[in-house]
């Protein structure tokens, strides 16, 4: 799911090789993966025609390389309009809108390094 990025060239846009969507890693050392169409937790995850538009899409967060990989992968709780870390290795939120994807970026794109 996520995109293999160059670690010199940042802030960027990356664009997905293999699925629709893209990444973006900002300044502070944030990224956010953005996938959607099949085998992704959105709205057409089950229809392969449908694989380059979507009504929601799919967001793993990643927090800055501290000594390497793996980076520990964060989550957003709407409930508390922030990002959390995730236990876990791997984490998305599925079937989010754009909005809520707005949302994401706006708070990753100002959180501290």
């Amino acid at each position: 799911m996520r995109n293999e990025t160059i670690v010199d060239e940042k802030p960027m846009f990356s664009a997905s090789t293999m699925h629709p969507g893209f990444s973006m890693t900002f300044a502070n050392g944030w990224e956010i993966s953005v996938q959607w169409g099949k085998n992704h937790y959105c709205a057409n995850q089950d229809n392969a025609k449908e694989s380059r538009h979507s009504r929601t899409a799919e967001v793993a967060i990643f927090a800055p390389d501290k000594d390497g990989f793996p980076r520990d992968w964060w989550s957003y709780d709407e409930d508390l309009n922030k990002v959390v870390e995730q236990p876990q290795e791997t984490y998305v939120n599925g079937h989010l809108t754009t909005d809520q994807v707005a949302k994401i970026i706006s708070i990753i794109s100002q959180k501290s390094a």
